[in-house]
Order: structure tokens, then C-alpha cells, then sequence
């Protein structure tokens, strides 16, 4: 059975010109927000942020 403690959450907040995401552990408590643009080559960056994060926790 996994733990909650070892999730990250993301959640996006998305905009015509950029997005948001902010990620949260499982107490809610935020951890970081990133702003990318909207293009396609930004979501591998977010990506890439997204697995630099999880790999702290």
C-alpha cells in the first residue's frame, strides 16, 4: 500500500497566454508554483521541474 506522505500533487490553473501549477503534499501545504507559457515546448520543462520535486520528497 502506498503512503499519502509520498504523493505529490499538482494542480493547474490555466490561462490563454500562460498556466499555472502549484504543487502541494498531501497536508495541502504548497511546495512550489511554477508559470510556464502556453506553447508546447514549456510542458516538458514543467515536466522535468515536476520530477526534480518529486524526487526530494
Amino acid at each position: 500500500m502506498q503512503r499519502r506522505e509520498n504523493y505529490l500533487y499538482v494542480g493547474m490553473g490555466l490561462h490563454k497566454d500562460t498556466h499555472i501549477a502549484v504543487m502541494v503534499n498531501c497536508w495541502n501545504e504548497k511546495l512550489n508554483a511554477i508559470v510556464i507559457e502556453n506553447k508546447p515546448s514549456e510542458f516538458n520543462k514543467l515536466a522535468k521541474r515536476v520530477n526534480k520535486m518529486r524526487a526530494v520528497m
